[in-house]
């Protein structure tokens, strides 16, 4: 079916060099949702989301400046797309269909394999060490976007805690003092690190990390919460977007954070106080005393 801004956009749509494809976006959408372009074999080349998949779609039939579109347009041999009912929903299920599939043309997918983590490693002589890889039981903080930004949250820590740092000729009750200051600052106090620094861009990294973490953990905490915003309410649990399906099950702890920081900044930038909606549980949810 085709609309006034198909008409409009057919003149540009029709010196594309992919335009014979244009049928393959007829069925999709003008509301909000996910889309997947898929190639050969029903390989999941791109997974992107918008607020108007239709509309979203067609542009990469008209001229799209990004470099590679022209590309993963070129391979298209279908397009799938699943409605959302909001920009949130969107949001949280590209990040799924990211981690399930790979796509080899989404950045974001290229990009999780270079994040890494600050862990503290203990025993006699205690150190931060920056890592790619972490066990359920290790103590860290990230995932930083960059070994950059990683190496200046180490520098701040081992600024607070010199006892951490290398070469340090500190005493050993001093380096236990240091690593428990660390691990209470990574579950959640950390002013405990902060307080001991000024401005700098080492802070900064550091501060930024810290209430990252801080995030998550509310939200991990905070069981069956019901929020008001301009979409109407959202169901959470344990700061996870409430799917119909079962979409979210088996994914990393990395895309599980990934998922509550999503939800944290998206209702941020909605005006929903996350501050009061944390305190606000669904009694539905609750369970039975007596």
């Amino acid at each position: 079916m085709f609309g006034l801004d198909d008409l409009v956009a057919f003149p540009r749509i029709r010196a594309h060099k992919s335009s014979a494809k244009l049928a393959l976006t007829g069925a999709l959408p003008r509301t909000p949702g996910v889309y997947l372009l898929c190639g050969r074999g029903d390989e999941v080349l791109y997974v992107g989301k918008a607020a108007n998949v239709r509309d979203r779609v067609r542009a990469y039939f008209s001229g799209h400046d990004r470099r590679m579109v022209p590309h993963v347009v070129e391979l298209t041999r279908r397009i799938a797309h699943i409605p959302c009912a909001h920009g949130l929903e969107a949001s949280v299920r590209e990040l799924h269909l990211i981690e399930r599939h790979q796509p080899r043309f989404n950045t974001m997918s290229k990009a999780r394999r270079r994040d890494v983590y600050l862990a503290l490693r203990d025993g006699r002589r205690p150190r931060l060490a920056i890592v790619r890889r972490t066990g359920p039981s290790d103590c860290t903080l990230g995932p930083f976007s960059s070994m950059a930004s990683a190496r200046l949250a180490r520098v701040a820590v081992e600024r607070a805690l010199p006892a951490l740092a290398g070469g340090s000729t500190a005493s050993v009750d001093d380096r236990a003092y240091a690593e428990r200051q660390v691990r209470r600052a990574f579950d959640g106090a950390p002013c405990l690190l902060l307080d001991r620094l000024t401005a700098g861009a080492d802070r900064d990294a550091l501060a930024r990390a810290l209430r990252r973490a801080s995030v998550v953990r509310a939200l991990r905490r905070s069981g069956d919460l019901e929020v008001a915003t301009p979409d109407g309410p959202v169901a959470l649990r344990a700061g996870r977007l409430v799917l119909s399906d079962d979409d979210a099950c088996d994914l990393p702890p990395h895309v599980v954070d990934d998922e509550i920081l999503t939800v944290a900044r998206r209702l941020a930038r909605e005006g929903v106080d996350l501050t009061s909606a944390l305190a606000v549980r669904v009694s539905r949810h609750e369970p039975e005393r007596g």
